[in-house]
């Protein structure tokens, strides 16, 4: 599929989402969040919904919005391992860790 992407969406905008056409990411806003630009796995989980949109047919909503969710996390994850070389038992199972300013 053609894949559109909008970086530094909004200003300060604190999220990243898949509206049925593109993928979104905006650039956090220094404080709680850092760019959602940051992490593989997110990008991967967004990534995810898009193939999702047009290979499963699950309304996003209810159960089957949050087995949505679910599995753009299992595969934005496994996306992260893979690139980090890591399996089940090395990886940290963090999504999105260096977007949220945490530590």
């Amino acid at each position: 599929m053609k894949i559109i992407q909008t970086i530094h969406y909004g200003t300060n905008y604190q999220n990243t989402f898949w509206n049925g056409k593109q993928m979104v990411y905006g650039d956090g806003d220094g404080k709680i969040f850092a760019s959602f630009t940051s992490d593989i796995d997110v990008i991967g989980h967004e990534l995810t919904h898009g193939v999702q949109q047009f290979e499963t047919n699950l309304e996003y909503k209810d159960e089957s919005g949050a087995l949505n969710e679910s599995l753009a996390d299992g595969f934005g994850i496994m996306i992260k391992q893979k690139v980090l070389n890591q399996d089940a038992g090395t990886s940290d199972w963090l999504i999105g860790e260096n977007v949220l300013n945490w530590r």
